[in-house]
């Protein structure tokens, strides 16, 4: 025999009782923080999305206003009195571009405008006659702005405005990094374009990501349409995903997409990427997170909660001991009297007086003790009147030997467990108690039908009797609370059904309309056939069921739930009718809150000769 079979059958019932109950405690642990994990680490990811959602939206408001602040600037310069006047005389007077106080309007202008806004990294003004800066920074010796990639983007672009991509700075000798933008105009009585260029200091948009940026496991990258980033604020478990899944060519797809949410998978890591764009701009905003990261809190907190399961392992390990020493207690006195009982010593008995399954068993076990030890007593005094004649000696040894077969067949045979059963109906008869009687055969009736010698589906009249039994007990519990009428139609005698599909709905209808209503109910329960399906109904009079969780039933029994927060029964019933005979049949529910409710099955006909079709092998047993 196998090791292992063998310690488990000489492992002591206490023991066995230990280990069982230890199983279902770690069981339920093991299953509970396995769904308080789930719950919330998608509780977490939840929150973390709704928190990226929230920073991007509080990123863009705020470079939305820094440009649109830098837009307005520059039409302010432009309408800018002073700079007008000035531009105007340039224009349309020949030959007073060198002109000191021209010169002196229009920097001094581009100098007030520059320092009222930060992000402005300098300004620079071209005009076919002369260009003028804002005195701050000194150009670049040579320079030619018509010679330039701004002018051919001016030449080409449509428009006022005009976006450059991320560049260094040619213009000025600081050599900044820069965007530029640049705003186009004409004066009346001058055909060619003028330019004001404002380049935005880059170093200056990536300041402003980190100070609206509070998050430390989340990153930010801001880039124009064509996928080139203007600033970046990352951090190090981030770098490598942004260098190799986020290139110009995937961010200029994101850039056309507009707004939206995106995952990522890259080295086994999942990526979470939140995108927007900024009106009034070719930029692009994109909102980096991992999940590994937005789900580090939880580690942690998983690995207290182990230790607190640990403890928690322990301290059940050491009360399940002893409540179950404490009641399998009287077994283990009952197991050693029986032992010692084998040794012939029928004197002995078990003194235990109350009425649970062990004193049946204690009373049984010592009226087997008495009736041994008066066997054993007959035979000893028929063995002396007869020791002195030999052939009484033989029949004394034979009815010693019987007697002591009749004790161990006494022992051994567990009839008299049964007797106890039956004892039970047998005593409500004898004091009259015909409502006892009736439960205790309805009850039978009940398992029987239930069990079913494993099959699962039976005629239409065991049913009908498995859920007037189930009925017969309910009103023995409720008395003139409960009332029940049952109407099936006599062409289903012969048909076949799913076993214990009326019985759950009717505990419904009881437990959830009737007792709920607080007065005298109904159930009705009808059966027919109709359009080649076998049809039941269950309705009562109790009070019914609010609109909003009827719409939560009726779609849990659309989804094909086996089990809701709504109730177990009608759910289980509907998913093993659809299991055998598909999505055409199962259950309906109407119900009209503080009227009643009423629950409709359906499924195919079935005669005896279909069975097999639906169980060819459990019910081939039958």
């Amino acid at each position: 025999m196998n090791p292992e079979i063998k310690a488990k059958r000489t492992l002591s019932f206490r023991n066995k009782l230990s280990v069982a109950l230890l199983a279902v405690v770690f069981a339920i642990l093991l299953i509970s923080q396995g769904l308080l994990y789930r719950l919330v680490a998608g509780r977490i990811e939840v929150q973390a999305r709704e928190r990226a959602q929230t920073s991007l939206a509080a990123i863009g408001t705020y470079m939305e206003t820094k440009v649109k602040n830098v837009i307005e600037r520059l039409y302010y310069i432009r309408m800018d009195q002073s700079f007008s006047n000035a531009v105007e005389k340039l224009l349309l007077e020949p030959g007073s571009a060198m002109d000191g106080d021209i010169m002196s309007s229009i920097s001094n202008t581009l100098s007030l405008y520059k320092i009222t806004e930060p992000l402005i990294s300098s300004l620079y003004f071209y005009t076919p006659e002369a260009s003028y800066t804002d005195m701050t920074v000194f150009v670049t010796k040579n320079y030619s702005f018509e010679n330039s990639k701004l002018y051919s983007l001016v030449r080409e672009g449509y428009g006022p405005i005009i976006w450059g991509t991320p560049c260094t700075d040619e213009i000025f000798i600081s050599h900044k990094e820069v965007v530029p933008l640049l705003y186009r105009f004409t004066i009346d009585g001058y055909s060619r374009d003028n330019v004001i260029l404002a380049n935005l200091d880059q170093n200056r948009i990536y300041e402003y990501l980190k100070d609206i940026l509070y998050a430390e496991d989340a990153s930010v990258l801001l880039f124009d349409d064509g996928g080139q980033v203007i600033a970046s604020r990352m951090i190090d478990g981030h770098i490598d995903f942004v260098e190799k899944g986020l290139e110009p060519k995937y961010l200029s797809t994101l850039a056309g997409q507009g707004n939206g949410v995106y995952n990522e998978h890259m080295g086994g890591e999942e990526y979470w990427l939140n995108y927007q764009e900024i009106s009034a701009s070719p930029w692009n905003i994109v909102y980096i997170q991992s999940k590994s990261d937005a789900l580090a809190r939880l580690t942690s907190l998983t690995r207290s909660f182990i230790v607190i399961n640990l403890v928690v392992i322990l301290i059940t390990f050491l009360a399940v001991t002893g409540v179950v020493k404490k009641i399998t207690h009287p077994l283990y006195q009952l197991s050693v009297t029986m032992k010692n009982a084998g040794k012939e010593n029928y004197e002995i008995g078990f003194p235990y007086y109350r009425k649970d399954e062990i004193g049946v068993l204690a009373s049984s076990f010592n009226n087997m003790l008495q009736y041994t030890h008066e066997l054993i007593m007959s035979l000893n005094q028929t063995i002396e009147q007869l020791q002195d004649e030999k052939e009484k000696v033989r029949i004394q040894q034979l009815l010693k030997r019987r007697a002591e077969l009749k004790a161990l067949q006494a022992q051994i045979n567990p009839h008299f467990l049964y007797n106890t059963l039956d004892s039970i109906r047998w005593k409500a008869e004898e004091i009259d108690a015909e409502d006892i009687s009736q439960m205790t055969q309805a009850l039978a009736t009940l398992f029987r039908i239930g069990l079913s010698r494993g099959r699962e589906i039976i005629p239409v009249e065991d049913e009908i009797r498995h859920v007037t039994s189930y009925l017969k007990i309910q009103c023995q519990r409720y008395g003139d609370r409960l009332s029940y009428e049952l109407k099936a139609a006599s062409d289903l005698d012969s048909l076949y059904i799913v076993k214990l599909v009326l019985q759950p709905l009717v505990e419904n209808a009881i437990y959830h309309g009737i007792k709920e209503k607080g007065s005298r109910g109904t159930v009705n329960i009808t059966g027919f056939q109709e359009n080649g399906a076998v049809v039941f109904t269950v309705e009562d009079d109790g009070v019914g069921i609010p609109e909003d969780k009827l719409a939560v039933i009726r779609k849990d029994l659309a989804r094909n739930l086996s089990v809701s927060k709504e109730g177990y029964g009608i759910f289980n019933v509907n998913e093993r009718i659809r299991l055998y005979f598909g999505d055409d049949y199962g259950v309906t529910i109407d119900s009209v809150y503080g009227k009643g409710t009423k629950v409709t099955i359906r499924m195919p006909i079935i005669e005896e000769k279909d069975v097999e079709t639906y169980v060819p092998y459990s019910d081939s047993r039958r």
